[in-house]
């Protein structure tokens, strides 16, 4: 399989903010982990060529390909600061001269781009961990697959309530 350059720019050129979209052509690239820079040059020079919707789902696809490569090459994250950068001077220069039907397009991509800035700033505050019990610990399926096929809905349900109070 070759690298084709018009694929690539065609699929860059009408990329869609969907998981399959981007996950699709992140997938494409990484099936040439050599030609990574010529790739990433191409997508930067796209990205200075679109509109600054484009320029975010650029964003996005850099993001994703950063989070399949692990840990993500420096180049990668160059890439990712240049047309980030590229992205936030469009914004800039849109909000200067939009009028109030744009304003709340602005204030939307302005949000944007404030949450890629902190996810890749690290700033995101982690998730709290759940306090369910793992399944298998606490629970006697077997228990419970009999009481379900005797119907005995009461000594279900008190079941699941001593289950209820212990996890508390």
């Amino acid at each position: 399989m070759l690298l084709s350059k018009e694929y690539l720019i065609s699929c860059i050129r009408f990329i869609k903010p969907t998981y399959e979209s981007l996950s699709g052509l992140v997938e494409y690239i990484l099936l040439f982990p050599g030609d990574l820079d010529v790739i990433l040059e191409i997508i930067i020079e796209e990205a200075e060529r679109v509109n600054v919707y484009s320029t975010l789902f650029i964003v996005y696809l850099i993001n994703e390909l950063m989070s399949k490569l692990s840990p993500p090459s420096p180049s990668v994250m160059l890439a990712g600061k240049k047309v980030f950068g590229l992205g936030k001077k469009k914004l800039a220069e849109i909000d200067g001269k939009s009028t109030e039907a744009l304003s709340a397009s602005i204030k939307e991509l302005k949000e944007k781009y404030a949450d890629i800035e902190a996810l890749w700033s690290g700033s995101v505050p982690e998730p709290v961990p759940s306090k369910r019990l793992p399944a298998e610990e606490d629970i006697d399926l077997d228990y419970l697959e009999s009481l379900c096929q005797k119907n005995d809905k009461k000594k279900v349900m008190e079941y699941i309530q001593v289950l209820l109070k212990d996890q508390k």
